[in-house]
């Protein structure tokens, strides 16, 4: 694994040995600017509505208070400083459908969300799902084959700044630069020529493919994380989301907010079929649940533009 996300834990463990509190009172900092980083996207999307400052609060504090992204507080699996530049990223991207940034905004959110991939593998799917809620805007590209070539690049240029000296080095010890993983490739004589991969999480039929957020909506279980969680953000959303989906194919999406908004939702699904797909574990999602907010509040405000989309988001809030 790439050892540069543990530098932070690994400077505090060093010079405050003699002090945990200390120590895990910086552990929790990361927390807080994911909080901050997911308020400001929450007041890009609702910028134009009629409450924009107590949407954009609870939107944020939907999606911060899943169980996934509250289970990584102060530990060292570093999804949240992951979660951090994916949000950042696609902040970047909705700024440029907004108006509000050049293209090079978009080459910069490219090289963010290289740069999350390039720390840890498990934010790979989300450079896919960016590239999808960038298409959204593509009419607003002057030059699109360029435009997409220069994110694509800014994309492996920050993969390549966060990881390329260890897949060199992986490479020259092992023979392999992601050892032991894709090893059925690679062929690796250190290990197996196999498929590396945890698949207690996924789902085991075809009813749970279909539904698997509403497996842990209702009731504490362990099929998405190690210990047993419950959180209903996920299932609640999708239904919201088809039913916006259906609506949506009989009137056209016109205003910017909505499609920015649409921006997000299209990141969120592809990001969370790539997800199911690929890992199904729930901590690997702290990008889509904080997301979840976002998505829940705006769906509400496509339908009911007054006060009661508000107290429809603190309602669910509170749910």
């Amino acid at each position: 694994m790439n050892p540069l996300p543990d530098i932070y834990f690994y400077f505090l463990f060093k010079f405050f040995f003699n002090y945990p509190r200390l120590i895990a009172f910086f552990m929790g900092v990361p927390y807080g600017l994911l909080a901050w980083t997911v308020y400001l996207l929450s007041k890009e999307i609702f910028a134009k509505t009629t409450y924009p400052r107590a949407l954009s609060v609870a939107a944020a504090a939907i999606g911060v208070t899943a169980a996934g992204v509250v289970s990584q507080i102060g530990i060292t699996t570093n999804e949240i400083p992951l979660a951090i530049l994916n949000i950042w990223a696609l902040w970047l991207v909705v700024r440029f459908i907004r108006g509000k940034s050049s293209v090079r905004g978009i080459y910069a959110a490219a090289f963010l969300s290289g740069l999350a991939a390039g720390l840890k593998l498990t934010a790979g799917p989300y450079c896919l799902a960016l590239f999808a809620a960038l298409l959204m805007c593509r009419k607003q590209f002057v030059r699109p084959i360029k435009t997409i070539f220069l994110f694509a690049l800014f994309g492996a240029a920050g993969f390549l700044l966060a990881d390329g000296y260890f897949l060199w080095k992986w490479y020259s010890l092992y023979g392999n630069p992601v050892f032991p993983y894709y090893n059925q490739i690679f062929h690796s004589s250190y290990f197996d020529p196999v498929f590396v991969t945890e698949t207690r999480f996924f789902p085991k039929t075809l009813l749970q493919w279909i539904f698997y957020p509403f497996y842990w909506a209702f009731s504490p279980n362990a099929l998405v994380s190690e210990i047993p969680l419950q959180d209903m953000r996920f299932s609640v959303l999708l239904v919201g989301l088809f039913i916006w989906a259906v609506l949506a194919v009989f009137r056209r999406l016109k205003t910017l907010g909505e499609r920015s908004l649409l921006a997000v939702a299209v990141y969120f699904v592809v990001g969370y079929i790539l997800w199911l797909i690929q890992f199904s574990i729930l901590r690997y999602a702290a990008v889509l649940e904080v997301l979840s907010g976002i998505l829940l509040v705006g769906v509400i405000y496509r339908f009911v533009q007054t006060r009661w989309c508000l107290y429809g988001a603190w309602l669910l809030f509170s749910l």
